[in-house]
């Protein structure tokens, strides 16, 4: 998905969203292809549904519990969700060769119902004229 580079903080927001939504669907390919990768990217559609599944880990959860993403509006939790985009200011921009990062993205993610401090961060990055969103982790912050 590529948006505008003067994309509100709001429209990036959406896109987020819209790529939560993906994952409550069970549409893990699909949210792998909304996001943008680079050739070195480890991530795979069954890598992001794993640390998902396993909150944030590689190997099984410690409780035996496996967690799915759920929809925001089925939050029960008294926890505030973290959403934030931070815009890098042009002296933390190390090159003008595209693709660069230009800011970050932070998205806590509902699961189970309730909203987690399981994180998808991901790279705000020039490319093609716009902005694209590039997943960079998956964990507990």
């Amino acid at each position: 998905m590529t948006f505008p580079f003067d994309a509100t903080d709001g429209a990036i927001l959406e896109i987020a969203f819209a790529w939560l939504d993906l994952l409550v669907e069970e549409r893990y390919q699909e949210a792998f292809d909304a996001t943008w990768h680079s050739t070195e990217d480890t991530w795979t559609p069954e890598l992001m549904r794993r640390m998902i599944s396993n909150y944030g880990s590689l190997h099984p959860h410690w409780t035996g519990h496996v967690f799915r993403p759920s929809r925001p509006a089925e939050e029960r939790s008294v926890r505030q969700p973290s959403r934030d985009v931070t815009r890098y200011s042009s002296d933390r921009l190390l090159t003008d060769i595209v693709p660069r990062v230009v800011g970050e993205v932070w998205f806590d993610l509902p699961l189970n119902g309730e909203w987690s401090d399981l994180t998808a961060t991901f790279d705000l990055t020039e490319w093609d004229g716009g902005l694209v969103l590039a997943l960079s982790d998956i964990r507990v912050h």
